[in-house]
């Protein structure tokens, strides 16, 4: 597998879940990394979420499928890079969940711009 650079990441977000760690990773690309897989896993959520509310819940779709993939592998990303983190620099283990209490058919995107809305005005 390719190796993960900070030059990589924010090119393609979604390198996070296809290319491997560093041997040393710098401490901004670990969390970098994190935030990239932590929205990835939420996205994924979104669409699985689209679907059960188009009345799809039993049905096992390819879209589906590729999108509980996508949560899996973020996961497990999630995981070795909080470690990563925790072994190299002593940032505490957390893994960060994005709120899923959102309005019926708001993206994630809506989401955080309602709650800046709200904080500002």
């Amino acid at each position: 597998m390719p190796i993960l650079t900070i030059e990589i990441l924010l090119e393609n977000p979604w390198t996070v879940l296809t290319h491997d760690l560093p041997e040393h990773p710098s401490k901004l690309l670990l969390l970098t990394g994190q935030i990239a897989a932590t929205c990835l896993r939420a996205i994924a959520y979104e669409r699985i979420d689209d679907l059960e509310e188009d009345g799809l819940p039993e049905i096992i779709s390819e879209e589906r499928g590729i999108a509980l993939d996508e949560i899996f592998l973020a996961n497990d990303k999630i995981g070795e890079i909080i470690y990563r983190l925790e072994d190299l620099y002593g940032v505490p283990c957390h893994d960060f969940w994005l709120s899923r209490t959102k309005p019926k058919r708001t993206s994630v995107f809506g989401s955080c711009k309602a709650f800046l809305l709200r904080r500002i005005g």
